[in-house]
């Protein structure tokens, strides 16, 4: 068994670049990123898009602008794939015997006792387009294979660490060494390699690492045992590369309000705690952290203590402070709950007040006054007692409460500021002259 080697050339088709992928009627694109290669859309919330063609896909003018290519009287095997590099090496004597720079390319192998022809491939993606310092949350690699040979081969994918080479050896030997990143079998289940990578992935950890140098690299090659006079052919590839990325040289905008919109809190960062008042817009670069602290206020007729966060997606949040990162433009919102006064009293009908009320089975000197808070309940009762008049006492018994309801005791839900009174009347005790002609006593 010998190890194979195989070039992998990989053609970007204008049309198969753009099947799937959003571009201007979803998002605006950004057309001073454009490079001959790439397109970059603003997404929203602070993120960015761009998808990078092996293709052309922009030409320059004489003014130094970019503009569309029009494919519309044009095939696209009229556009020449500038920056992939295939080559052809025969391996027994390290000599060269082809390169393929651009357009379609099939490779052939043959393996026998004596010769050994080896194919390794480099492909080239424009970063121009991409901030050299951005924060990359994801890239989705979609490569459209057509394999031909008598058995399955592996093929490893390689990130690629220099600048766009000019040397062959460079290309050859980086294929080869490169840190893999992901080994396919050919051929595939319907001949499609598609993976998103997240932003903590070694593939967008390299990615990021070529950005101030305009192209990464991603190297091909085979590293699969083949048996003597193998023949295998590997086709037309095609497929594109899309990165979502944060540029954090622009801050998000982060909203603060609550539900009677004013008043003040505080905002924790970099270890100080500073008062803000409300409403409030921050400014926090990507993956910046700071805390959130409403705080209990009077703020017009009312004290306002706090219920809950509201956070992004309409998630509530009971903890106070919450501590946020920065990952997007958010809005959040604190809910508070109102402190109602209630002033209790007893009335009687012979115009004195005074006494007792039994507050949640608890008795209070009347009058008092209660605080609860918005939602809360409590229970009253106005108990029977004894009031002296004319140096005789007379109980008195509960009548009504001065809001008309007579239920004794009660479960009290305050809406506002309220004086609740309760109204007793004596045993024969009358307000009239004639009531005690009545048996209503």
């Amino acid at each position: 068994m010998r190890t194979q080697k195989m070039i992998i050339i990989i053609t970007f088709m204008i049309s198969v670049l753009f099947s799937g992928v959003s571009h201007a009627g979803k998002y605006k694109e950004i057309v001073s990123k454009r490079t001959i290669y790439s397109k970059t859309f603003y997404a929203g919330n602070g993120k960015y898009k761009t998808i990078i063609s092996l293709r052309p896909l922009h030409f320059k003018t004489r003014e130094g602008y970019f503009k569309e290519i029009d494919l519309s009287s044009k095939s696209d095997t009229s556009l020449s794939l500038l920056n992939f590099i295939g080559i052809y090496k025969k391996y027994i004597n390290s000599n060269y015997i082809g390169i393929n720079i651009g357009g379609h390319f099939v490779g052939n192998v043959s393996i026998n006792d004596t010769t050994e022809h080896r194919y390794r491939s480099a492909q080239y993606w424009d970063v121009q387009g991409i901030f050299d310092n951005a924060i990359i949350d994801s890239a989705k690699l979609k490569i459209y294979i057509d394999y031909h040979g008598s058995e399955s081969m592996e093929i490893d994918l390689t990130n690629l660490y220099h600048n766009y080479p000019d040397n062959l050896d460079s290309i050859y030997n980086d294929c080869g060494t490169g840190t893999i990143f992901k080994t396919i079998t050919l051929p595939l289940q319907s001949n499609n390699y598609e993976n998103t990578f997240p932003g903590n992935s070694a593939f967008c950890e390299n990615l990021k690492n070529s950005l101030n140098k305009d192209w990464f690299g991603i190297g091909f090659y085979s590293s699969s045992e083949a048996q003597t006079g193998i023949n295998a052919q590997l086709s037309t590839f095609d497929g594109y590369l899309e990165v979502y990325y944060y540029n954090p040289s622009v801050p998000f905008e982060i909203i603060v309000n609550n539900d009677f919109g004013g008043g003040i809190y505080n905002v924790i960062f970099l270890g100080d705690t500073v008062q803000h008042t409300i409403p409030d817009t921050l400014y926090f670069f990507h993956g910046e952290h700071a805390g959130l602290m409403a705080l209990n206020q009077q703020y017009g007729n009312y004290f306002r203590v706090f219920k809950q966060w509201i956070k992004p997606g309409n998630e509530p949040d009971p903890n106070n402070p919450i501590y946020i990162t920065a990952t997007n433009n958010a809005n959040y919102l604190w809910r508070t709950r109102k402190q109602f006064e209630i002033n209790l009293n007893n009335e009687y009908l012979n115009g004195g007040s005074g006494g007792t009320i039994l507050l949640n089975d608890t008795s209070r000197n009347v009058p008092y006054t209660k605080y609860i808070l918005e939602d809360d309940s409590v229970k009253l009762e106005a108990p029977s007692q004894p009031i002296t008049v004319n140096d005789k006492t007379i109980w008195y018994n509960f009548q009504e409460w001065n809001d008309g309801i007579s239920q004794n005791p009660r479960l009290f839900f305050p809406l506002d500021h309220v004086s609740l009174t309760a109204i007793y009347k004596g045993h024969l005790v009358s307000s009239t002259q004639e009531a005690l002609n009545f048996n209503n006593q």
